[in-house]
Order: structure tokens, then C-alpha cells, then sequence
């Protein structure tokens, strides 16, 4: 399932939200999102370290993953 998330505050609420829905692991894009419709740049970034370091603290504490997207 995808959800967007702005801010770690966010990142931590959705990250819970589909663990509680199931999830095996936290998937997030990292940069560029080469299916968008907004036509945006391979390296544009969509994450923030910070929200990054949210979604890893959310998956740490419920003893599981975090994947990434990115492209270059």
C-alpha cells in the first residue's frame, strides 16, 4: 500500500499504520519517483534524513526492515 507522509511526525504515524496493517517490513522512496505523473527528476529527493531516520526508528523498534527506492 502506498501513503504519502510529510515530516517525521508523519513518516513514524505511517510507517506504524502498515505495520499494524500487516506489513512485513517499512518500503520507502527514497529519491526520484520515476512513475509519477509530475514528470520529477531521477535524483530529486522525496525523503528528508530525518524522515528517513523516523521510518528506521519505527522498523528498529518493531524488530523488522526498511527498504528504499532510490535512483541516480
Amino acid at each position: 500500500m502506498y501513503e504519502e507522509a510529510d515530516g517525521p511526525d508523519e513518516v513514524r504515524k505511517a510507517a506504524r499504520k502498515q505495520l499494524a496493517n500487516g506489513a512485513d517490513l517499512i518500503k520507502i522512496l527514497a529519491s526520484g519517483a520515476m512513475t509519477s505523473s509530475r514528470n520529477e527528476r531521477a535524483d530529486a529527493v522525496q525523503l528528508r534524513p530525518d524522515e528517513i531516520k523516523a521510518a528506521v526508528e519505527i522498523a528498529k523498534d518493531n524488530f523488522t526492515h526498511v527498504a528504499s527506492h532510490a535512483h541516480a
